[in-house]
């Protein structure tokens, strides 16, 4: 479980007659108010974004602001009812799916931390660098615009000559990384399990 911002330590400093949970009950309120975190439903039907259409399903209902959703119940408060996403449970095949997804994260972090424990898998980590090695050298001097050029400016783009050195460069160490983890290494190409 995250911790909450307020400790009991700070609120006891600015607020010390407070009680700790209403005093963050008060907080969470003010910074989700602002938050796209707000259902609105009309006679047990969900808005699907942008007031589109109705669902009953909470996954596709759209996320509104406190305020928006405030101002949208007001037009027929009989009828509207206004709910933070967390007062709506999940469909119970939506939180299959979270299980499953968190069960294939933690596999996936366990595999790629075992990865380094044996030769294959050092094998695989060494040439899966070498090719994001050979993307960036490949990729020098090409510039989409998306970022600020550098203050003092870019560097000029190196001729073919010294991009097939670096590229040299990177398959001579992949080859020495290579011989020192498994001993097999071609002088033609590379063999990847």
């Amino acid at each position: 479980m995250t911790q909450h911002p307020l400790s009991d330590v700070l609120i006891a400093e600015y607020w010390p007659d407070a009680d700790p949970a209403d005093i963050r009950r008060q907080f969470d309120a003010l910074t989700s108010a602002e938050r796209r975190e707000w259902l609105i439903r009309k006679n047990g039907y969900f808005y699907r974004p942008n007031r589109a259409g109705y669902t009953t399903e909470k996954v596709a209902a759209g996320r509104y602001t406190k305020a928006e959703a405030d101002r949208e119940a007001a037009i027929e408060p009989e009828n509207f009812t206004v709910l933070h996403e967390s007062e709506v449970p999940d469909a119970p095949e939506v939180e299959s799916l979270k299980a499953e997804v968190a069960a294939l994260q933690s596999r996936i972090e366990a595999m790629t931390r075992d990865m380094s424990r044996n030769y294959r898998g050092r094998r695989l980590m060494a040439c899966q660098a070498a090719d994001d090695l050979h993307r960036v050298i490949d990729a020098i001097g090409v510039e989409d615009g998306s970022t600020l050029p550098l203050p003092e400016g870019m560097p000029a783009v190196p001729a073919p000559a010294i991009k097939r050195e670096m590229q040299n460069g990177v398959a001579t160490l992949l080859r020495l990384i290579l011989l020192h983890n498994d001993g097999h290494i071609s002088p033609q190409t590379l063999k990847r399990f």
